[in-house]
């Protein structure tokens, strides 16, 4: 692949390298995006079937949810409207609320650039991540906050979070002890402003927003993915090609790798991962999900995964891992692009989003499946789950 993605998707080259943005084609993300969260609803009985009668409809791309324990659904994204069908009817700038139902909610924080990661804390308050400069206050959001910050559960700002970034927050997760991973394409974070310390690409903070001066792995590239283990071990997937150990990352690692809680080098698991392309970009983990048993399925722009280096088994953008790294040879369900997400349901089937059209069966997937479908637990393709949507890629 000779022609970067920001490119093939008409976007300038300066504003959006560090991330892919999909700014086209948005309907059909939107529907692929709020069916992860509504079907893992109704699979804990907490919702009805997973599109009817559900059809908020934005503006523009969704590139962020989390479900609250009331079954609120936080939306982030490139959106300006959303709720009430159609492309949306109601302004909110980046960062919303669905109800339920999919109607909208009054919480309006409000943010002038895209939203890209979202997680939920125990108390309630929502962390916020991604391109933006401003946050809270409504509109296209009044307070300065850099790529990162946190709303109260009413939408209010939580002033006293600031920590501050230099460049893009792709993605967070919460620890058990309510410290918070972040990953991005950052090279500063923590202590206000853009971010006063040197953290590259990966960064831990305290749950009060302070930076964790003890955990610094570092990554020479973007940081797309991040997934606890329930060991407390921390998976992270990007386009990297060295991860840990400090600086901008030390020790060889193709894509993917595995941190110890507290941020040195799982020297244990090294699957490596590529692509087929030659720019950087084109060999990305996009997101990584951990099963019941420990297994570890990754999606991405793969084509190679497991065995070390980067990659021994030809695998066409989706594979599992065992919980030792090692490539689990009995999964091999293959996409003909792109897997973008991932979510595993109570009853271990797995939901796959993506650019892909074909999905299951090997190879580069062998049956029709419009950028979205679910795996059994053995990596067969579920016949049963054929929902589909438009709009071509992410």
């Amino acid at each position: 692949m000779t022609t970067k993605k920001h490119e093939l998707r008409g976007i300038t080259k300066p504003r959006f390298s560090e991330a892919y943005r999909g700014v086209g084609r948005v309907q059909g993300w939107m529907v692929l995006a709020l069916l992860m969260p509504i079907a893992l609803l109704a699979e804990e009985g907490r919702a009805q079937c997973a599109i009817d009668d559900f059809d908020p409809g934005a503006d523009r791309n969704v590139k962020a949810l989390a479900v609250q324990p009331d079954g609120k659904i936080m939306v982030g994204g490139t959106f300006s409207t959303i709720g009430g069908g159609g492309t949306g009817t109601t302004t909110r700038k980046h960062i919303a609320r669905l109800t339920p139902d999919g109607s909208v909610d009054t919480l309006n924080p409000g943010a002038n650039d895209v939203v890209d990661a979202l997680a939920i804390q125990t108390d309630g308050k929502i962390v916020v991540g991604g391109f933006f400069t401003t946050l809270g206050g409504g509109g296209s959001g009044t307070s300065v906050r850099n790529h990162i910050g946190r709303v109260n559960p009413d939408g209010t700002l939580d002033t006293s979070f600031n920590p501050g970034a230099n460049a893009e927050i792709t993605c967070l997760a919460l620890q058990a002890d309510g410290k918070i991973l972040v990953g991005g394409s950052f090279t500063t974070l923590g202590g206000g402003g853009t971010g006063t310390f040197v953290r590259n690409r990966i960064a831990r903070l305290n749950p009060d927003g302070t930076l964790d001066m003890a955990f610094n792995p570092g990554a020479n590239e973007r940081i797309s993915a991040i997934a606890l283990q329930p060991d407390g071990k921390i998976l992270v997937g990007g386009n990297f090609t060295t991860c840990g150990g400090g600086g901008s990352g030390t020790v060889s690692r193709s894509c993917i790798a595995r941190l110890n809680p507290d941020g040195t080098v799982d020297m244990s698991f090294d699957p490596g991962a590529s692509g087929r392309g030659t720019h950087s970009e084109d060999s990305t983990i996009f997101s990584i999900v951990v099963q019941a048993d420990g297994k570890i399925v990754v999606g991405g722009e793969l084509t190679l995964l497991g065995g070390g280096g980067t990659g021994h088994f030809p695998r066409s953008q989706i594979g599992r891992l065992n919980s030792d790294g090692t490539i689990d040879m009995s999964f091999d369900p293959g996409a003909n692009n792109d897997v973008k997400g991932l979510a595993v349901q109570p009853d271990g089937k797995i939901l796959v989003v993506g650019d892909f059209l074909k999905l299951g069966g090997g190879g580069t997937g062998v049956f029709t499946r419009n950028l979205i479908g679910r795996l059994n637990l053995d990596g067969t393709l579920d016949m049963s789950f054929d929902p589909g949507a438009g709009g071509g890629q992410l």
